[in-house]
C-alpha cells in the first residue's frame, strides 16, 4: 500500500478521498470526484483524464497527493520545481486513458476505465474497450494484466464471417483461469 507524504509530518492529517461507486461491474462516473482530476497527454500519444499523484523516484511506495507534502531536507530548496525534481506525476486511483481510433474499425476509440496505482491498471471494475470495436474487458486487473474475476468479449473472424467470443470467469496474470 502506498504511504502518503502526510504521514511524515505530523501536523497534517492524511487526505480522504471516497472510493467511486461500482454498478454493473464498472465504476459509475457519476460518483467519482472529479475535483482531483488532470488532463494530460502521454508520450505513446493517448490521453489521460482522471486522478493523479505523485510518486517518489527514490521510494516507488511513497505517494503524494499535493506537491506541497513531498518532503525535500531541512535547508535544502522548498522551491513547487525543487519538489518536482524529486517525484513522477503518474496516474493514480480513477481515471480514464483514450488511447486512440482505429480507421479498419469504423473509427472507434480505444479506452480503458477504472483504478489505477503507480501508473499501472489496477483494481476491481475496470473497463476496457479495444480498438476492433468489438473486443472488450470488464473485470479486475492486477499490474497491467487481468486477475480475478472478468469478462472477455473477443472479436472472431473465420473467413468472411465475423462474430464474437465470450469468455466470463476467471483470469491469472492475464491469461483464462478456469
Amino acid at each position: 500500500m502506498s504511504h502518503s507524504a502526510t504521514a511524515n509530518h505530523h501536523h497534517a492529517k492524511p487526505e480522504v478521498i471516497p472510493e467511486p461507486k461500482i454498478v454493473n461491474g464498472a465504476y459509475d462516473f457519476k460518483t467519482v470526484n472529479k475535483a482531483r482530476f488532470r488532463c494530460f497527454q502521454l508520450p505513446d500519444g493517448s490521453v489521460y483524464y482522471g486522478e493523479y499523484a505523485y510518486q517518489s523516484i527514490e521510494n516507488k511506495d511513497a505517494i503524494y497527493f499535493n506537491l506541497e507534502d513531498v518532503p525535500v531536507g531541512a535547508g535544502e530548496d522548498q522551491s513547487t520545481e525543487a519538489r518536482e525534481k524529486l517525484v513522477n506525476l503518474v496516474r493514480h486511483r480513477f481515471g480514464i486513458q483514450i488511447y486512440g481510433r482505429n480507421a479498419e474499425a469504423g473509427n472507434r476509440l480505444s479506452y480503458y476505465s477504472g483504478l489505477w496505482h503507480c501508473d499501472q491498471k489496477h483494481g476491481v471494475g475496470s473497463h476496457m474497450a479495444f480498438p476492433d470495436g468489438v473486443s472488450s474487458f470488464t473485470g479486475n486487473l492486477r499490474n497491467n494484466e487481468f486477475n480475478g474475476k472478468g469478462t472477455l468479449i473477443q472479436k472472431v473472424t473465420e473467413g468472411t464471417v465475423s462474430g464474437q467470443h465470450v469468455y466470463n470467469g476467471e483470469f491469472r496474470d492475464g491469461k483464462l483461469d478456469g
